[in-house]
């Protein structure tokens, strides 16, 4: 079996922990790790790697090399495009991994366009960090069968050449993101590769039939978009009647103009969480996936006493609704949502209550198996707490989100 490169996003955790779910791999499938890339034993479906919001590129490896050596790489990569039957080659090439900052893609690929003489080469040069980007990739036609986007994976020992496969469809993430009817900036909405993401941590252990989400913070329906992308029945609910009327303008809107499959179905209502319960039967929702409720959205760094405050007020209401989600998943049901995390304070939520969850009847799951963390020898392995939850947030935000697992 074919290995295969894997090229995360800026959350490498969230990346390697959503491949292993959705792919159902075992960490053991895993060759080598980086923050920059993953090699692994297997292949990606071409159904598979859409649903992937952590993984930018995803390529077949061609050539492994036991060597760093430029020259042993030049005349490997020489040696592939020489194989190809076309007498007109376009590519693109790139070196990612931990090793790669000294390689330069243009100087290579003159000495490649060089050492393939026997053919017309036209090289498309990088223009994001030495990296061909998805824009690039798409546009200039570089997937199989019409070009080659080339990639070089370089870890401390080893290197790797994989012809990319798949690409993140920056054009869809566009539509669906900016074409909605209701796009409400001030409601903090999450990134659609979150959502993305998040669906596919709480993928289902039931498959005999289509798989019932429950988002019950639904807002403006982003979640619940990307589970009938996913396949999925859907039901939203939030305690704002606007918010669900907002979810039914932008979920017709979806289903018109981004769905292929007009058998998706999905509900809506107006409840508040703590009473979810009345709404649906027990044992009914096979995942909850949701951007949980943040309280107050502060223009400057809290204090301490303001955090205490809000979470003295958030406490019960989360109490409440985890005990309501109890009563409707079915045994086994997953949860994936996210709770406030208090960043200059590093002060988490979801620490203050979970011994409290668990007695309800959940047991939590860390983000990544034991050891799997460590095995990408990331940077952002401060990123996950003790509990295995993990933040998510940018520099510049006061409130993170962390990002909670739990089952039935």
């Amino acid at each position: 079996m074919p290995d295969t490169l894997i090229l995360p996003g800026q959350h490498p955790i969230l990346s390697f922990a959503e491949l292993l779910t959705l792919t159902g791999l075992s960490p053991d499938a895993i060759q080598t790790a980086t923050p920059d890339g993953f090699i692994f034993a297997g292949t990606l479906t071409p159904a598979q790697f859409p649903r992937l919001g952590g993984t930018i590129k995803a390529g077949q490896v061609v050539a492994e090399l036991d060597t760093l050596d430029k020259e042993n790489v030049l005349l490997r990569i020489a040696a592939y495009l020489r194989t190809e039957p076309a007498e007109k080659l376009r590519f693109g090439l790139s070196f990612v991994g931990p090793n790669s900052r000294s390689w330069d893609p243009e100087e290579m690929a003159f000495l490649v366009k060089s050492a393939v003489e026997d053919k017309s080469i036209r090289y498309v040069l990088p223009k994001e960090h030495g990296q061909t980007s998805a824009a690039q990739i798409l546009h200039q036609k570089l997937l199989p069968p019409d070009g080659y986007d080339l990639t070089v994976f370089l870890t401390h020992d080893k290197a790797w050449l994989a012809r990319t496969s798949h690409i993140q469809d920056i054009e869809s993430y566009r539509l669906r993101d900016e074409g909605r009817p209701f796009r409400i900036r001030s409601e903090g909405m999450m990134p659609l590769k979150l959502c993305q993401i998040m669906i596919n941590l709480a993928t289902p252990n039931r498959t005999e039939t289509r798989p019932t989400l429950l988002d019950p913070f639904c807002g403006s329906g982003t979640i619940l978009q990307e589970a009938l992308l996913a396949d999925y029945d859907v039901i939203g609910s939030d305690l704002s009647p606007d918010a669900v009327k907002h979810s039914e303008a932008n979920l017709a809107w979806f289903k018109k103009y981004m769905l292929k499959d007009d058998a998706a179905e999905w509900s809506l209502f107006t409840q508040d969480v703590r009473q979810i319960g009345r709404a649906l039967l027990p044992n009914s929702i096979d995942l909850i996936v949701s951007e949980g409720y943040l309280g107050e959205l502060f223009t400057k760094p809290p204090t301490r006493e303001l955090i205490a405050m809000q979470n003295k007020k958030l406490a019960p209401l989360y109490l409440a609704a985890f005990r309501e989600f109890h009563r409707i998943l079915r045994p086994g049901g997953k949860i994936a949502i996210t709770l406030p995390y208090y960043l200059q304070e590093n002060i988490s939520l979801a620490e203050q209550i979970l011994d409290a969850v668990l007695t309800i009847g959940y047991t939590s799951s860390s983000l990544l198996p034991e050891g799997a963390a460590r095995a990408l020898g990331t940077d952002s392995l401060h990123r996950i707490r003790p509990r295995g939850t993990y933040i998510y947030a940018r520099p510049d935000q006061l409130i993170g989100r962390e990002i909670l697992l739990l089952q039935k």
